[in-house]
Formats: C-alpha cells, sequence, structure tokens
C-alpha cells in the first residue's frame, strides 16, 4: 500500500468515510517526537493497514500481525491505473501488483480481497 486511494473509483465507493474518520487519528499519532525531536507522523498506508486489521479481527476473522513501515508515496497521479480491475481473475496479476509492487503479504492480500468481498456484499 502506497497511501494512494482513488476516490473516483466505483470500486472505491464508501472509502472517502472511512479515510475521513481515521486522518484525525493518525494525526494525533503524528503529535508524537522521535529522539531527535522530530514529529512522527504515521504513513496513511500504516493506519489504512492497521484499521484494516482491527477491522478483521472485530468482526471475528484471525489476528493478522502488522508491521509498520509503509511509506506514502508523495504524488498519486495516475494510483487508479497501478492497481488490479475489479474484472481481473488472474492470480498472478493479483501477485504482481499487490505482493511485488505494493509490498502485501499473501495473506494481507486475501485479506483485503475478502474485506472488498464482505464491504460489497454489505452495501
Amino acid at each position: 500500500s502506497d497511501g494512494c486511494v482513488d476516490l473516483e473509483s466505483a470500486e472505491n465507493n464508501g472509502l472517502k468515510e472511512a479515510i475521513d474518520l481515521l486522518e484525525p487519528i493518525r494525526q494525533k499519532i503524528g503529535a508524537d517526537d522521535n529522539d531527535n525531536g522530530e514529529a512522527i507522523m504515521m504513513s496513511r498506508a500504516d493506519m489504512w493497514a492497521l484499521a484494516g486489521n482491527i477491522m478483521i479481527e472485530a468482526a471475528g476473522g484471525p489476528h493478522l500481525e502488522y508491521k509498520a513501515g509503509r511509506a506514502d508515496a508523495s504524488d498519486c497521479t495516475g494510483q487508479g491505473e497501478r492497481h488490479v480491475s475489479a474484472e481481473s481473475t488472474s492470480s498472478k496479476r493479483v501477485e504482481e501488483v499487490f505482493v511485488t509492487q505494493l509490498g502485501f503479504s499473501h495473506r494481507e492480500v486475501v485479506a483485503l480481497i475478502g474485506a472488498h468481498v464482505v464491504g460489497k456484499a454489505t452495501k
């Protein structure tokens, strides 16, 4: 994850509300300072991954390991073209985009796809 999301894409309907709810929390977490007195800001990518893990667990799913360190992209131009479309059924394409390009683990990819399915089923 790179902290970018194409809110114009129909595949991402409903994410703006979640992003807007999480941003103040991310900003508050960023209020801490590191040893050099610099503000520590949690990346959007880390915040969204953590929130996803928490929601999967809250829904009765498995505990997922969380590792921080994702960097947000400095420019989200063309973000929609970098991801797999909803019509894609190729597991190799899913692996190429989510594992190779975005750095997700295979387990995180399965959880993400499952969360999308559950989200679409409840809308």
